[in-house]
């Protein structure tokens, strides 16, 4: 028995999904077994997967819809299939992050801010969108230029 069964052995149970086969995890795993002939039977196999097998990342890129300018070149995988000692992720994608986030355009709350005083304010997706066009903006204006870093 290895640590981790003997620590899952002695855990508890806290809630279980009523339809663990609708879960987002459920349809990756099964997605990754069609698409590659795999036989990973449960969370703890996709697990395993993911950090044996840089091949988990691509597959999850893709599941997810992560928008990109110009997609992560598999080729340039040094080891394919297997993690070198230091991983270059997604090699020679470019993307926006914020794009990647923010891509819904609603009035869903996208984010609670609070602070210390008790301040809570929603900001919905629709909100969050304008806030960063204008910060993109008023940066742009100010000289910021491909390959400048912004850093909060």
């Amino acid at each position: 028995m290895s640590n981790n069964d003997a620590y899952f052995a002695q855990s508890r149970l806290l809630w279980k999904h009523t339809q663990p086969q609708s879960t987002y995890v459920e349809i990756l795993r099964r997605s990754i077994n069609r698409k590659h002939g795999l036989k990973l039977e449960n969370y703890h196999d996709l697990h395993k997967y993911s950090v044996d097998d840089y091949t988990f990342w691509l597959d999850l890129w893709e599941a997810l819809g992560i928008v990109s300018s110009v997609p992560p070149d598999p080729k340039r995988i040094t080891v394919p299939g297997k993690f070198p000692e230091i991983p270059d992720w997604f090699p020679g994608a470019r993307l926006n992050y914020a794009e990647n986030l923010l891509w819904m355009n609603s009035d869903s709350v996208a984010c609670t801010a609070s602070g210390e005083s008790g301040f809570i304010k929603n900001y919905t997706f629709r909100e969050m969108r304008q806030r960063v066009r204008s910060m993109a903006a008023a940066l742009r204006v100010n000289g910021l230029q491909v390959g400048d870093r912004v850093a909060g």
